[in-house]
């Protein structure tokens, strides 16, 4: 099943992980080097994605605080999430007029495409 985050604590009050979030961090943690997300501040396209990183970004980045998660704001830029896994493999889904649960999604699809690549058994990229 898909893992619903983001309705975990509000930015402003970060509590304890839900499972969920032990879940999807767990899953970031052991497949995913970083994981960029890029929108543009303004345009109705990227509304969704906005509300996923705030509702989401320091709830995920306290579940996993040593995945780089980097947040990317420009003028016109396309909603769009890259995920790096092991070896530098690069993976990417465009986020475009997705609302947050969609954004939410285009993650877990990031994470499914990434389980079956390559590990590196040191655990470093």
């Amino acid at each position: 099943g898909r893992l619903d985050f983001v309705d975990g604590p509000s930015p402003r009050t970060v509590g304890p992980p839900t499972m969920a979030t032990k879940t999807i961090a767990n899953a970031l943690a052991r497949s995913v080097r970083e994981l960029r997300i890029h929108f543009c501040q303004t345009s109705e396209a990227s509304a969704g994605t906005r509300d996923f990183v705030l509702s989401s970004y320091k709830t995920l980045k306290a579940a996993a605080p040593e995945l780089p998660i980097l947040v990317r704001e420009a003028n016109g830029a396309g909603a769009k999430m890259y995920a790096r896994f092991d070896f530098g493999v690069e993976k990417s889904v465009s986020l475009e007029g997705l609302d947050k649960k969609g954004v939410a999604n285009a993650l877990q699809n990031l994470l499914e495409q990434g389980k079956d690549l390559p590990k590196n058994p040191t655990g470093t990229a």
